[in-house]
């Protein structure tokens, strides 16, 4: 038995390779999680005529692959979007035995032609464009996984104009072989400094000070419209992307009534409410446009909403531009995804301003007397 064929020691989910085994009889195929060893699955295969086992173990791994979001400003791990596996092979018809372990992270680039360390060593886990505008409550996420020891940076620049006033931020330090998420939302940086940066950078570092990664660069900006919505999700690298919906907005609620009768007497046992929300993107450049083909095949969105993140599933979508056209904008319809028919409508103290009402010219408010309290007449 040998393996002739495997996936790389490191290696992306969306580009790894199948096993390939040489076997004049039939083998025993194990995966286990490395650090538990915990069996994952357990098949036995049979060699084809030229006496190869083919095992393509994506689709096993990449859904036990994971991101976790968490609401906070300080940098935390991500355990779960990179695992440690190993395959053990074995024949049945001999003692031959063969083992490997390798890690993978939840990550898929079309056409990929270089190494997962080259490529994850100088990459933030996101396509998003790497000049960004953000509000100052924007939430905004960089995911990194360190193939070494490194150190997250932040340059902020303050100042009413040229020139700008150069702050340093350490914001990470990054063990080796580990995926760790980084809030940069422009609020944080600001709590940070205390000042009020007109843009900032951000980008990985050695501790020797070798820049690794591109400068991921964003700006202070106004809101765009009274409309703006920010969405989250995941994307296909396995990071965590924000990206401003200031288009329309169009609300729809679907009501079903389920009614019982009973002799003559009919009464709603049951209303099942489902409402939906419409959104346009709002215009978008040609890179941003392609960024957020990103957005629709995910399988985690969400909505910031009241300082709060809430999970919403897409029911609908129309994703078309020309090449020619300039800007251009993606419409998506969306639901929460615990569609319940609860209400949460914030109360104020007081009423918001005083009110200017004018009292009708009538004599009495009192309501006209009954025709057989009047006098009878003649």
């Amino acid at each position: 038995m040998d393996i002739l064929l495997k996936p790389d020691s490191l290696c992306l989910a969306g580009s790894m390779n199948h096993f390939v085994i040489s076997a004049s009889g039939g083998i025993s195929f194990v995966l286990k999680y490395a650090d538990t060893g915990s069996v994952i699955v357990q098949h036995t295969y049979t060699p084809n005529r030229q006496q190869r086992v083919e095992v393509d173990v994506e689709r096993i791994i990449t859904p036990l692959l994971s991101f976790l979001l968490k609401d906070v400003s300080e940098p935390y791990p991500q355990p779960a979007i990179v695992r440690k596996f190993t395959a053990t092979f074995s024949e049945t018809t001999t003692d031959a035995k063969e083992e490997w372990t390798f890690s993978v992270l939840r990550t898929g680039i079309d056409r990929f032609a270089d190494s997962a360390e080259n490529w994850l060593r100088a990459n933030f886990l996101t396509w998003q464009p790497t000049v960004k505008p953000v509000t100052y409550y924007t939430p905004e996420f960089l995911t990194y996984y360190a193939v070494e020891a490194a150190l997250v940076k932040c340059r902020a620049y303050v100042g009413d104009g040229e020139p700008y006033t150069p702050y340093d931020l350490t914001l990470a330090s990054l063990p080796a072989a580990s995926a760790w998420t980084i809030p940069v939302q422009y609020a944080i940086i600001a709590g940070k400094l205390n000042k009020l940066p007109s843009y900032y950078d951000v980008w990985v570092e050695t501790a020797d000070g070798t820049r690794l990664t591109y400068i991921q660069r964003y700006y202070a900006s106004d809101v765009r419209s009274e409309q703006e919505q920010w969405i989250l999700f995941e994307n296909s690298l396995g990071g965590m992307d924000t990206f401003r919906a200031w288009g329309d907005s169009e609300n729809t609620a679907r009501h079903t009534h389920n009614i019982a009768e009973i002799e003559d007497s009919a009464e709603e046992y049951r209303v099942d409410t489902t409402r939906e929300y419409r959104k346009n993107t709002g215009f978008l450049n040609d890179g941003e446009r392609r960024w957020l083909l990103d957005f629709f095949p995910s399988l985690g969105k969400y909505i910031y909403e009241g300082s709060a993140v809430r999970r919403i599933v897409v029911t609908g979508s129309d994703v078309t531009w020309k090449t020619r056209d300039l800007p251009s904008s993606y419409t998506f319809t969306y639901r929460y995804a615990d569609t319940r028919p609860w209400l949460n409508i914030p109360r104020t103290a007081q009423p918001a301003g005083a009110l200017n009402i004018k009292i009708p010219d009538v004599g009495s408010f009192t309501v006209a007397p009954r025709l057989v309290e009047l006098e009878r007449l003649p």
